[in-house]
Formats: C-alpha cells, structure tokens, sequence
C-alpha cells in the first residue's frame, strides 16, 4: 500500500512540473502567423508581431521550397524525404530582431501543419528548427523530431544562451526544415480556423533600461464614494516620460494620461495604478497603488 501511495505521489509530482513547464515555455506570444483563408500564399504577413520588434514580419521560403498549394496553408513540395541539413534550401523563414533601446529574448516555438497524408504516413515526418544571427550561418535546434501528429510539441528556446537578450541590431533568422516520407508530398504550416495560429513565437521585448517609478501618490476627491471618484497623481514634470492610470499593477493603457494636471473619474471599486513610460516606449518596472477605492451604489428613489 505504502509503495502504491509513493507512486501516485511521483506521477502526480510529475504531471504538475510538466503542467508548470508547459505554462512557462508560453509566456507571451511576441509574433504569430495565421494560415487561414490561404491556399498559395508566397508570403504570410505575421497576424501578431511586437511593435519593439523592427523586422520584416512575414514567414518566407527558401528557394527550394516553391510554392504548393493548400487549403489554409503554407505549403511546397519542396521538403521530400532527403533529410534535414542547413545546406538545404528547402526550408520556410522568419527574421525577429529588436528595435533600438530593447532586448529580444525567445522562449517557444509552436507550429501546425497540414500535408499529404502520404508524406507523413508512418513513422511521420521528422522535422527541425534552425537559428542564425548572421543569417549565413545556421545552428540546429534540440534534436529533429519525427511525428505523423499535424502539432507540432513546444520547442523550448529559453535554453540557449544566444537566443537571450539579443541587442538591437542583430537579427535572429529561424528557419524550419522539414523531411518526409515521399517525395512529392505536400507539406507546411496551416491555421483551422481564423486566429488559429500555424506557426507562434514565444518570447519577451525588453526595454534595455526600464523607465524610473513614478514617484508621488494617488488621491481621491472621496473614499469611499457614492456612484463615482476622481483620481489625481500630482506627478512631477520629467523630460521624455509620460505617466498613466492603470487597472493593473502591470498594465500598459495610454488611454489615461495624468502628468500631473488629468483626472480620472472612476465608478467602480477596486485598486487602480499610475505607470510612467517613455516617449521611446519603455515602461516602469514598478507602479503607484491607489490601495482599494470603494465605490458604493447610490440608494435607489422610490
């Protein structure tokens, strides 16, 4: 009985660090390609992509990877089934590179497919992304994996050390290579559905040096209050630095501004926030806390 319980207890150990892992390969989308409604696109404009990111946004072919067509697809016939190297020139493209004052760090890499059921029949089709920071010279990622699933497994990036805080001006180019088990069949990303994504790129756009705090305090015109409050931030005037109310302790809103002189008139209870950002984009990496405003309903007139 004691070695039954010992065994649940590591498979259920288990099951949560694979469950923690998984959650942390996806922390935030920073690009992501949708396929649907293609059926012979050349390009694919990325559907998400940072705006601190200041590269082309679309997934593009080598030359030995014409165009196929496919329904809600990128596909080419190109791929066949002579194995995975960098010399290949059948390969699909995308170049992510961060803008001037940010650090570009990739995480994960989530991809979907469609092809011929033939070319990814038994034992499937083994498939393998590369990185370079040159784009001449290539590196393989992880080992190849070979599948006959249309889902691809999360790709961890955190590991590699080159593909962290990558300063502005050197472009990361990932390619993907793919070898099946016929040498016709088609083969590329695809989308189900609209905002089903084919091909998604996990990861995080840091600002080189983060915007100071804001400094100061919120104030209302009443706390609690009856129907609705008025916020306040009396910031002081910095060069270059803009200060917003927020809803969250991390949120990035500029519909709000205060600098020192705007109110914000709210009418629900909860605990609202003031960040600075730059003129260049980059926020603070602390906030202001207005503790709990309370806003109580006002009594109904019968």
């Amino acid at each position: 009985m004691k070695n039954l319980y010992l065994s649940f207890c590591k498979i259920l150990f288990a099951f949560i660090f694979l469950t923690i892992s998984s959650t942390s390969l996806k922390a935030q989308t920073i690009a992501a390609w949708d396929f649907f409604g293609r059926s012979s696109p050349s390009t694919v404009a990325a559907e998400v992509f940072d705006a601190n990111l200041s590269t082309t946004n679309t997934v593009t072919r080598g030359s030995g990877a014409a165009i196929s067509a496919g329904t809600n697809s990128f596909r080419t016939l190109g791929f066949q089934n002579n194995g995975i190297a960098t010399t290949n020139t059948d390969y699909f493209q995308i170049t992510l590179g961060a803008s001037t004052g940010y650090l570009l760090s990739l995480n994960s890499i989530d991809a979907k497919f469609a092809g011929t059921s033939t070319f990814y029949a038994t034992p499937g089709v083994t498939s393998q992304f590369a990185y370079s920071l040159d784009g001449i010279n290539f590196t393989l990622i992880n080992a190849p994996v070979t599948s006959t699933s249309l889902t691809l497994a999360t790709i961890n990036l955190s590991g590699i050390p080159a593909l962290q805080n990558v300063a502005a001006g050197t472009t990361v180019t990932l390619r993907y290579y793919a070898s099946g088990q016929t040498t016709t069949g088609g083969w590329g990303f695809s989308s189900s559905a609209d905002n089903d994504y084919g091909l998604t790129i996990g990861g995080a756009v840091n600002c080189v040096t983060p915007t100071a705090a804001p400094v100061g305090s919120i104030t209302a015109t009443a706390n609690p209050s009856c129907g609705s409050t008025t916020l306040s931030f009396p910031a002081s005037a910095v060069t270059g630095v803009d200060y917003y109310f927020q809803s969250s302790a991390t949120g990035t809103s500029t519909s709000v501004i205060t600098n020192g002189t705007a109110n914000y008139t709210v009418n629900t209870t909860g605990t609202y926030y003031v960040r600075a950002r730059s003129t260049g984009g980059c926020w603070s990496t602390s906030s202001v806390s207005s503790g709990i405003i309370t806003i109580n309903t006002p009594p109904a007139i019968t």
